[in-house]
């Protein structure tokens, strides 16, 4: 038995070939666990520097060709409310708290044929770890998926892909951190693609495979996802609070062509008095080849240079639109070439980029433009980082990128290379200096697998690419003098950090809708505090009711943007659409007081802004819930799927009240009601203050949320209201109705209805 001490370590102990403990007496701690494969042994350590968090590290070790045979032999080391226990026959790591087992290893194998059971093992270059899962333990976690939310009995890969409609075992962000109810989280501190398999093989047996040690995982026990979240952010780092003005609603199309374009949706958009703080332009502004890949698949059409060159006169989307429309008569499946980046605008379509931006701030919005971090070859841009060296090579050495099939028609710029990165920095640094406000951080996810980058690194590069690249763009906003955000989709470990993260693209399908939301709430479940989707969905055009409802969810979001391949603007969808777009984004204005101070408050107490039910209490019934979510600490949103059969819906424990009425509806039960279509379930805990706008406003202003209206909602007797570097506004005793002034904050409390 080890005495306490406020480290403890399980230190190495000899090599072997079969797996064994063995003690180091001069460390007084517990032996290193060598698990031997037929190429390598690996060897296990663990200790624990911090209450409730135990580190286990692998690392290979040399294998002897023999050994003394040994008896199995188990150590245990208590860590403060912990006990850990390491057995070396049949090799097992359990951890137990208040004397109940809360992580464990599988040792038992089940019979049967290949494919083989989860166990204990080394591979060539990684290593197996086994896992035994309770048969009421939900698993939460690992980025943005799009399938249920609870990953058991289900098999996921930690690597980043272009994942276009969503599919339910692939996406844009992903990282090796996941928590489970039974009261434990897992962190992995590798870039490297990690496969999980939570019981899909075996039910109640699970596997972590590491393709590559050395490795550290950090175990972090707590049944509280509260405090795993903020344990994590303390480790890899929190997210930054996006600005106030990214709260406002973003306007966007893939694309607008042409300034002209751009700028009448705007003048629109303040004829109509329209809330919106955010305009959108897509690569249409870039003056760049077209891709030999293009040129090609042309050819096969029928299609010389000249006539794809006419296709893309107005745009390269064009010429993409008019060879699908070709392939898509002829039945000839179309992969997906690539895009690039020059930073050069084309003077063509927007002929004074000066004179654009300054008329988008004149009314009040501010500009979001896309880039991407590929060269298209043929370019100044290209044979400049070519001949320095600043391109990411395959492992081959030659320059590419795998899209839907691989290409040689684009270069990544290394961003692990100082110059590389030097040399995209300064190229955001003047785009900022122009006067574009954000930068939306698209793709990301086409380095090959094996690839080399300066550094010398090719072990999880594609991954760790995913965040470089965001993080890039979002240090370089900041230094230029910008306010420091993406609009990114792509991300591994750690791109929490630099939000806000949106959903990829999505079909204008209701499966689809479905899927965002699913996303989205995986990501937050995952860490992530600030995210979003393309309201009404990318690929195609919506029906009036789908377009409906997903703006409606949109706009009761963490950040909201309506984008997609055919107009998204209300007015397009009619005069009812609009109407409705109008009472939901003003809504959306009124609340951006709570939205932002329970973003600050949510940095500090570990909870992301929007969240599946299952974050606040795992153990609630509510909790099997995954259509609906929580906004903040005290809303509730029942977003409507069209075309799914009406589901009832469910409040989590405690006493809530209808937002559109003040009523109580009960605590704790279900609800069966019909939806108009211009109406969406919204539900407050008792006891709230929600703090709301004094009066609707089109933009978003700091003044907001000085002039304030404090809707209260059961028995609240005070208010606390952070809104960080706006100032912080604390009422000891709210009055019942009435006036009130508390330093700068000028406020009027209403009660709703009892």
């Amino acid at each position: 038995m080890l005495t306490r001490r406020r480290t403890s370590r399980l230190s190495s102990g000899g090599a072997g070939i079969d797996p064994f403990l063995s003690a180091d007496s001069r460390s007084r701690g517990l032996g290193t666990l060598h698990l031997s494969g037929r190429e390598r042994s690996v060897g296990l350590s663990v200790r624990s520097d911090r209450p409730s968090e135990v580190t286990v590290r692998f690392g290979p070790v040399r294998a002897a060709a023999s050994h003394p045979s040994r008896p199995p032999s188990t150590r245990i080391a208590r860590l403060g409310g912990l006990t850990v226990r390491v057995t070396s026959e049949p090799p097992t790591l359990e951890v137990l708290k208040e004397g109940e087992p809360v992580f464990e290893t599988a040792s038992e194998l089940p019979a049967g044929k290949p494919p083989s059971p989860p166990r204990w093992g080394s591979t060539p270059n990684g290593l197996r770890w086994p896992l035994r899962l309770s048969p009421d333990e939900r698993i939460y976690g690992l980025g943005e998926f799009f399938g249920s939310l609870d990953h058991t009995g289900q098999e996921l890969r930690v690597s980043v892909r272009d994942v276009f409609g969503l599919p339910n075992d692939a996406t844009y962000v992903t990282y090796p951190f996941y928590w489970s109810t039974r009261g434990y989280a897992f962190l992995a501190e590798t870039w490297a693609p990690v496969r999980f398999d939570f019981g899909r093989r075996y039910r109640g047996l699970g596997e972590v495979e590491f393709p590559e040690t050395p490795v550290t995982v950090r175990l972090f026990f707590s049944r509280s996802p509260r405090e795993i979240i903020r344990w994590f952010w303390d480790r890899r780092g929190a997210p930054a609070v996006p600005p106030l003005w990214s709260y406002g609603v973003w306007y966007s199309r893939c694309a607008y062509r042409n300034q002209r374009e751009i700028l009448e949706v705007a003048r629109r958009i303040r004829e109509l008095r329209l809330p919106g703080d955010v305009i959108h332009l897509d690569p249409p502004w870039l003056d760049q080849p077209l891709p030999d890949a293009l040129y090609a698949f042309g050819r096969k059409l029928g299609f010389y240079r000249r006539a794809v060159d006419r296709l893309a006169e107005r745009d390269p989307g064009d010429a993409w639109a008019g060879l699908l429309e070709m392939a898509a008569r002829r039945g000839v499946a179309v992969p997906f070439y690539g895009i690039g980046c020059t930073f050069r605008w084309n003077r063509t379509r927007f002929p004074d980029p000066p004179g654009m931006v300054r008329e988008l701030h004149e009314r009040g919005l501010r500009l979001s433009l896309w880039v991407n971090p590929y060269i298209p070859a043929h370019t100044p841009e290209y044979e400049f980082l070519r001949s320095r060296g600043l391109f990411i090579r395959r492992a081959d050495g030659r320059i590419g990128l795998d899209f839907d099939v691989p290409s040689v028609d684009f270069g990544a710029v290394d961003l692990t290379h100082p110059r590389g990165r030097a040399w995209f920095a300064e190229r955001i640094r003047d785009l900022v200096r122009l006067g574009v406000d954000v930068i939306k951080t698209d793709f990301g996810e086409a380095i090959p697998e094996g690839a080399m980058a300066h550094d010398g690194r090719s072990s999880g590069l594609h991954n760790r690419f995913a965040t470089l690249y965001p993080e890039t763009v979002f240090r370089a906003v900041r230094d230029a003098g910008g306010d420091p955000m993406v609009w990114g989709r792509s991300g591994g470990l750690d791109i929490h950090r630099y939000p806000v993260q949106w959903g990829g693209d999505p079909r204008t399908l209701p499966r689809d809708m479905a899927a965002a939301l699913r996303g989205a709430l995986s990501y937050a479940a995952s860490g992530g505090a600030f995210t979003a989707f393309d309201s009404g969905g990318f690929g195609g055009r919506p029906t009036l009711e789908l377009f409906v409802r997903w703006f409606q969810m949109g706009l009761m979001f963490s950040h909201t943007r309506l984008h997609g391949t055919t107009p998204r603007e209300p007015w397009a969808f009619g005069p009812r659409a609009l109407d409705i777009f109008r009472k939901f984004a003003t809504l959306r204005y009124r609340l951006i007081p709570y939205l932002y101070s329970q973003s600050v408050e949510g940095i500090r107490v570990g909870r992301p802004l929007v969240r599946p039910i299952a974050f606040d209490d795992p153990d609630d019934p509510a909790a099997r819930c995954e259509d609906e979510y929580l906004l903040g600490e005290n809303l509730l949103v029942a977003p409507v799927v069209p075309g799914s059969r009406p589901a009832p819906i469910v409040l989590p424990r405690g006493e809530w009240h209808d937002f559109w009425t003040g009523r109580p509806v009960g605590r704790g039960n279900s609800l069966t009601r019909d939806v108009p279509l211009d109406s969406l379930p919204i539900f407050v805990k008792s006891g709230s203050v929600i703090a709301e706008t004094d009066r609707d406003y089109e933009r978003v202003a700091p003044e907001m949320l000085r002039q304030l209206r404090l809707q209260v909602f059961g028995s609240a007797r005070s208010a606390d209201i952070d809104f960080g570097d706006y100032g912080r506004l604390r009422i000891r005793h709210l009055p019942r109705r009435g006036l009130g002034k508390t330093g700068s904050f000028r406020w009027v409390v209403e009660r709703a209805a009892p």
